[in-house]
């Protein structure tokens, strides 16, 4: 928290009222002056921002071992610059890095975290002609978003249509620190002989009416490890908008790989449209899809087993699998549509939502013990709501219900939220009242390691959140969370659990 408070005075001095720089000029040789090196001078944008998160559990129990015994305390410090006309000629960068810092090893991500520094972009330009030449650590957003540190040579082959071919070292994709992005298994960085390789080229377009890429790209993993050794990765991505005509949209993402260990699959499908018939009516629908295949090697990356106590580095015997939400969350294939209602005054909405979610069985003997054989699952969100601009008082209000069932658990969520500007809209004030109750729906006597839930219970939240804009380039949110949770498993009452969660955020602009 010492490092949020340090940059938000740095912030806050930032956006204090400085004396004019500039001089008045009437006309004459000393305007053309100005003006030329106006034009000449190096253009720096950016933002800087410094947050702080925390989250932390206790409950009614004698021991309190129903509530996590961690808390989360962290501060995320950010920085994304980009100057043009480096030095007067066409030179250009681009930095996006970000610096967590963690009270201690647990606090960041469960039991998987600690402080970060991570590297999302940091490349410099030369620009020329109609060629730019890019060095560095880029995301190329074309061939999927990968990462690649190394050169990409871009051209416009037209006014309306850009080409370009890249090549270099690919940081391992789920590093989320530096120290981490050319580690072996074993946490030893790589040799210069050892460093996964990416190449690519892509074509892009943009209209007045569409707008999108395709790319084909290849990932040699050079990974020399036996116990690891990932095939070469070869995949097209493409992706697009179409504007068919007024009131409706066309758009796509689809990735499809090649080869490796997803080869012959549609790894990841996006598409969907949106469409208004009526000045009133809004309609939007969409498919997705993420390989089963593909979602098994995210989980083999993300799932961990708590350190013993007495000994370090090794799990306990029978401990849980740890950091494993992303399973739950994650479905392989999603159909959902949705339409949302406008009064004649624009100010009241009303809105419904459908979500199919469905997950194949996952079989993969690289998973711990538990996950090898995962069954499929089948999911039915539904969702209605309404809200209405100055309800009240000024106020804005909004209301919700959503319905989840699915073949391992139900849940119901009820929702409401008020909403008010203040100070001619410098300041807005949200704040949410919110139930879920929910039943697992798992049979003890299946036997099925990936699903013995037996909970039944309810979750109460309250939060409100506050954004300020102290200035055209500086703002600062804050947002509260308290919620407790009440249940039972196998026909006993469980304790009750509170938690509060606090996040807060500055950000400057120039």
């Amino acid at each position: 928290m010492a490092v949020m408070a340090v940059v938000a005075v740095v912030l806050v001095a930032l956006a204090l009222p400085r004396a004019a720089s500039a001089q008045f000029v009437a006309g004459g040789a000393g305007l053309e002056a100005v003006a030329e090196e106006k034009a000449g001078a190096t253009d720096v944008r950016g933002r800087l921002s410094a947050s702080s998160t925390y989250y932390a559990e206790s409950a009614d129990d004698v021991t309190g071992e129903s509530a996590s015994p961690f808390a989360l305390l962290f501060s995320d410090l950010r920085a994304r610059l980009s100057a043009t006309r480096l030095g007067r000629v066409r030179w250009g960068a681009t930095l996006d890095a970000r610096v967590r810092v963690a009270s201690d090893d647990r606090a960041a991500r469960g039991a998987v975290g600690g402080s970060e520094t991570d590297l999302g972009e940091a490349f410099v330009m030369r620009r020329s002609g109609k060629t730019d030449v890019v060095f560095g650590r880029q995301l190329v957003r074309e061939a999927d978003a990968i990462t690649v540190d190394g050169v990409r040579v871009e051209w416009q082959a037209g006014g309306t249509t850009r080409g370009g071919l890249f090549l270099g070292a690919s940081p391992n994709p789920y590093s989320r620190s530096l120290g981490n992005d050319y580690a072996t298994s074993d946490e030893e960085l790589r040799g210069l002989t050892d460093l996964p390789i990416a190449a690519g080229a892509y074509a892009a377009y943009r209209t007045t009416r569409a707008h999108g890429s395709v790319a084909a790209a290849a990932l040699h993993p050079r990974d020399a490890d036996p116990a690891d050794d990932d095939p070469l990765r070869a995949f097209a991505a493409a992706q697009g908008y179409l504007r068919v005509r007024d009131g409706l949209d066309l758009h796509h993402y689809a990735v499809v790989e090649a080869a490796g260990e997803l080869a012959g699959e549609v790894s990841l499908l996006q598409a969907g449209f949106t469409w208004r018939p009526r000045p009133a009516w809004l309609v939007e629908a969409g498919v997705a899809r993420q390989s089963t295949r593909a979602i098994a090697l995210y989980l083999r990356e993300l799932l961990e087993r708590p350190e013993s106590e007495l000994l370090p580095g090794a799990p306990p015997p029978g401990a849980p699998l740890q950091a494993n939400l992303t399973l739950a969350r994650v479905g392989t294939d999603e159909a959902r549509a949705r339409a949302t209602w406008s009064t004649l005054d624009r100010r009241g909405h009303v809105y419904a939502e459908a979500r199919v979610r469905s997950r194949d069985a996952l079989d993969d003997t690289m998973l711990p013990l538990e996950l090898a054989v995962l069954p499929a699952d089948r999911q039915l969100d539904l969702t209605a709501g309404v809200r209405r601009r100055q309800a009240f008082r000024g106020f804005s209000l909004a209301a919700n219900v959503v319905s989840i069932r699915g073949d391992r658990a139900d849940s119901l969520h009820l929702s409401a939220r008020a909403h008010r500007s203040l100070l001619h809209d410098r300041l807005e004030l949200e704040f949410e009242l919110a139930r879920v109750a929910w039943e697992d729906l798992c049979d003890p006597a299946a036997m099925d390691l990936t699903c013995t839930g037996t909970s039944t219970g309810t979750t109460l939240r309250a939060g409100a959140f506050a954004i300020y804009q102290q200035s055209r380039r500086l703002w600062f949110l804050a947002d509260v969370r308290l919620a407790t949770t009440s249940g039972e498993a196998g026909g006993v009452t469980r304790p009750d659990v509170a938690s509060r969660a606090l996040f807060a955020r500055a950000q400057y602009s120039f």
